[in-house]
């Protein structure tokens, strides 16, 4: 079966699970999210969430430490719950979470948690960069 994993295109056996694709890739679950099609999958799921042909997964690290900016160039509106960047549209679940970058340009990535999957994948766009917090004093 063909699945996206954090951008890249992999053939993978039918029936795998998130367990069974983080085992395989050989990551530590307790140190990531998972995004199952932009949407995150609580940790408790992983062994029983079963992957599809044509799924988006997104494999995600914490972000303590880190904000999200946007891109200079890019462009971010709203209105409700439908988003516009750089001539893209998107319907999201958390829309007060994007509002705050939309409105703010800049974000602490551990608040935009919930929408990482779509996070990453404008990352990976270039439509933002993800830096690191300026430590106080």
């Amino acid at each position: 079966m063909n699945v996206t994993v954090n951008g890249k295109p992999m053939d993978l056996p039918e029936g795998l699970t998130i367990e069974g694709l983080l085992q395989r890739l050989s990551v530590r679950r307790e140190y990531t999210a998972v995004a199952l099609n932009r949407e995150v999958t609580p940790k408790a799921s992983y062994a029983a969430t079963v992957l599809r042909e044509g799924d988006k997964i997104e494999i995600v690290r914490p972000m303590r430490q880190i904000r999200v900016r946007l891109d200079a160039k890019t462009r971010l509106y709203y209105f409700g719950a439908r988003f516009f960047i750089n001539g893209e549209s998107v319907t999201v679940r958390h829309p007060r979470l994007l509002r705050e970058l939309a409105d703010r340009r800049e974000a602490e990535a551990s608040r935009l948690a919930p929408i990482m999957g779509l996070i990453s994948e404008w990352h990976r766009a270039g439509y933002l960069h993800y830096m690191k917090k300026k430590q106080d004093g």
